[in-house]
């Protein structure tokens, strides 16, 4: 006698799994700029949150959470990933972190592989201590006076490999806090793993697109924010 098989249900208990879509994601930290620029004359004009310079620190976010993805993505399964995992988040947050001040001139806690100012700087440094080796028991020019000495050479190198030929933002410390505070507010240590590790919008967008052509044509905002999940 052959006895039935009772037909196993999965259940779906418990909250969905869900990845943003790093393109939009971005895109609402733009927005987020651009409603910042409109209802805040402080922040907007010449040398502020202009449109191009709005691009030009989005395009630098997106950066940064992309090039975190690949160094999420390259770890094994040793006992040091862990470690170098956070140490990479932590980086990732802090780069983000100099994005503001980088723009508005402050260089002085900028990473090297992200700052042209830092990296000449750093050259000027070095071929100032080549040119001009200290003898047994002399002590080294410090740094910030060999800075100083070439404070002009620098700013005139920075205006022709930088964006904006050099130019910064002028805003003080409460205003960049205030343009943060928009970057923060949607992205943080909680959500930039899922964030970079989606690296693309493709995928997401095709199923955005399956979403609406059964709701109507409509996008629905599963979560009634502006991060553009998808569960």
């Amino acid at each position: 006698m052959i006895k039935a098989h009772a037909e196993i249900v999965p259940s779906f208990a418990g909250r969905a799994e869900y990845f943003p879509d790093i393109g939009h994601f971005v895109k609402c930290i733009s927005g987020g700029f651009h409603q910042l620029a409109g209802t805040n004359a402080e922040l907007r004009g010449v040398s502020l949150l202009e449109s191009a310079r709005i691009k030009t620190m989005t395009a630098d976010i997106s950066r940064i959470l992309r090039q975190y993805g690949k160094q999420y993505r390259s770890l094994d399964d040793g006992l040091n990933s862990k470690t170098k995992l956070d140490r990479y988040r932590y980086q990732a947050i802090k780069r983000i972190a100099c994005i503001i001040p980088h723009h508005c001139g402050d260089h002085s806690n900028c990473y090297y592989e992200d700052c042209k100012m830092i990296q000449l700087q750093r050259h000027f440094i070095a071929k100032y201590r080549v040119e001009f080796p200290t003898e047994d028991g002399e002590d080294e020019v410090p740094m910030k006076d060999i800075l100083r000495l070439h404070k002009q050479e620098i700013r005139k190198e920075y205006a022709k490999v930088s964006r904006f030929s050099g130019k910064a933002m002028s805003m003080g410390k409460i205003g960049q806090q205030t343009v943060y505070r928009e970057i923060i507010k949607r992205l943080n240590e909680g959500n930039v793993d899922r964030v970079s590790l989606t690296m693309s919008s493709n995928d997401c967008e095709n199923y955005f697109g399956l979403l609406s052509k059964f709701s109507h044509g409509k996008r629905i905002y599963f979560g009634q924010t502006d991060s553009w999940q998808v569960y």
